[in-house]
This record gives structure tokens, sequence and C-alpha cells, in this order.
């Protein structure tokens, strides 16, 4: 079995925090050597405020969440102690394994949350009792298994109602679910039982999560810092007038100021010209104009073109001249 647990009565250490000016980030860890905590190849025994009970735990020169080192164990027991009070605590992650095709059964010990891999569920949530029993409860669709694809793994864990929510891969799929034991009142650590080979990358505790968004920047808190190094509490990181989120999904840069999404308009020959704009992966392109901003004109999708898909390169639309004034704009979807 593949099990990943929030325990509150192993050993407790306090954790070293994350880098000074990220307000509500409490650990974070990416394996990384230049990271904080710091990080190096081999043995993990002892890193970070890691410890391995059982099995075999190092980091590898091999990262999937977007850096260049990871977590990888065998038959491993790991658990990262930690001491935070909050009321409300995330707890995200990145994992992979060839999960379990066994029942999966409850551990041993007290906890709040509990997970499990399952090679033909995917990733299965404790609905806990409060006195140490439970259902599991998929929160992927039937024959959703985990293979080893990465996931990521959200837990919005509330010590005051002793209820947690699942996150997989940024959508809610479970909420409400009750602890395992209801004697757990805070987060004293995090255990990891990894099965024959599993992986982990970029685990954090914060008080961020994905079901705000701070600055109303269209970004959560937890994506900014996890994902693109944004400042949860400025709208505009990078102070260049455009919002984070704004660049985010157009395509530009949200830390490098004057980056700010626009389009741009190039004259081919005498007959064409074109509009020009970056694009995002996985993000369809449309082109809208209209001649005047006053009633009753509206924008209007330009008939006759392709949608564009985005691919991270920049994109285009090409049209004729002789359509005098017209104003254009470019819309994304989703």
């Amino acid at each position: 079995m593949c099990a990943l647990l929030l325990a509150g009565l192993l050993s407790v250490v306090t954790a070293a925090a994350a880098g000074p000016g990220t307000p509500g980030l409490l650990y974070l860890a990416g394996f990384e050597t230049a990271g904080s905590p710091s990080f190096v190849l081999g043995d993990l025994q002892g890193q970070g405020g890691w410890g391995v009970h059982s099995g075999q735990a190092e980091v590898v020169p091999s990262g999937f969440g977007g850096g260049v080192q990871s977590l990888r164990a065998r038959g491993a027991d790991v658990e990262l102690g930690m001491a935070y009070s909050a009321n409300v605590v995330w707890v995200d992650f990145i994992v992979a394994g060839e999960g379990s095709d066994l029942q999966p059964m409850l551990p041993g010990g007290s906890a709040s949350a509990v997970l499990v891999l399952s090679s033909q569920r995917g990733v299965l949530a404790l609905d806990g009792d409060g006195d140490g029993n439970g259902v599991f409860l998929a929160a992927t669709k039937q024959g959703g298994g985990i293979g080893n694809a990465p996931r990521r793994v959200s837990l919005r864990i509330d010590y005051l109602d002793q209820r947690y929510d699942l996150w997989v891969d940024g959508f809610l799929r479970l909420a409400g679910l009750g602890f395992k034991d209801r004697a757990i009142s805070s987060l004293g650590s995090f255990r990891w039982l990894s099965g024959n080979l599993g992986s982990m990358d970029d685990f954090s505790v914060s008080l961020l999560g994905l079901d705000r968004d701070g600055d109303s920047d269209g970004l959560s808190d937890l994506g900014e810092v996890k994902l693109h190094a944004t400042r949860p509490d400025q709208a505009d990181t990078d102070q260049d007038g455009v919002s984070d989120g704004s660049e985010v999904h157009g395509g530009s840069d949200p830390l490098s100021p004057g980056e700010g999404w626009r389009i741009t308009l190039q004259v081919i020959d005498g007959s064409h010209h074109r509009i020009g704009f970056p694009t995002v992966s996985g993000r369809n392109y449309f082109l809208e104009s209209r001649s005047s901003f006053l009633p009753p004109h509206v924008w209007l999708k330009v008939l006759g073109l392709t949608p564009s898909g985005g691919d991270g390169n920049p994109g285009f639309f090409t049209l004729p001249n002789g359509i005098d004034p017209v104003f254009y704009r470019v819309i994304s979807e989703p």
C-alpha cells in the first residue's frame, strides 16, 4: 500500500521556514541544492527535517516539479516532523508511483488525513469517523488509476472543524472529509509510505490555498507561490501595469516589467496585415473586431479565421487590408 498520512502523535520538530518575504509559506522543499532548506544528492535521512524510518529514500538528480532534483523512495517509511498550530493548513506536493492494486487498509497510529494511491482507482482519501475508522472514497473517476504519471495533491486541513478537502491537479475532488482520529488538533508531522517505488517533489506547508485569491489578480494564492513565483499579496508583482493573472493567462512573464500581454499589428504587403500575440500551451485564441467604441457597435468574432492553438510561441492572424477604421482584440479560451 502506498499511503500518505498527516499524523499527530509522531516525533515533532520545528521545520525550517521558507525564504523570507513569502507571506503565509511555512515550509517549502523542492529537494534542490539551491533551496531553503538545501538538499544534496543521496540519502534523505536528516535533510531538511526529514527522517527515514525504514526502506530507501534518496534525493535524485531528476526533478518533475520545476527543478532538477526530487525525492525517490523504495519500500520506505519517511516522515517530516513539524509543529504548526494554525487552525487551517494547506499541504501541497507532487507525487508519482506505481500505486497498489490491493484493497486499501487503514494505517496504524493516529492521523488526521489519510490518502492512498491506487493503481486501479487513482487517489483515494479516507473519510474518517474520528474513532480510527472510516471509508475510502475515490478522488478520481473510475478507471483513473495513478499509473506513474505525477499528480499534484493539495490538502486543506481544518483542525477546528476536524475536516479536510482534497484537490487533485488543481481541481477540488472531495470536500468535508472527516479525520481518522479526532484527537488530532494540529499538524505534527507528514508521513509517507512509498510502496514499492514512488517519487515526490515540490512539497510545501502553508497558510495559502487554492480557494482564495487575496489580491484579486485571477490566480490562487497557493498557485502564485508554488507555480508562478509571484506575490499573493500584490496583483502586479513586476509593477508593469498588467496583473499577474493577465500575464500568466496571456503568455507573458509576470516577473519581467514591460512584458505585459499585448498584441501587435504588422503590415505584410499592400493587401494583407497580421495581428501577433503571445500564447500559452493548451489555450485557444480568437480574434474580435469592432469599427467604433460608440453604440451600437460591439465586439464580434472575425469570421473565416481558424482559432489559433497556443503552444508557447507567438501566434498570428492574417487579414486583408481595406477595412478602416477597425479595432482588434484577441481573446483566449478556456
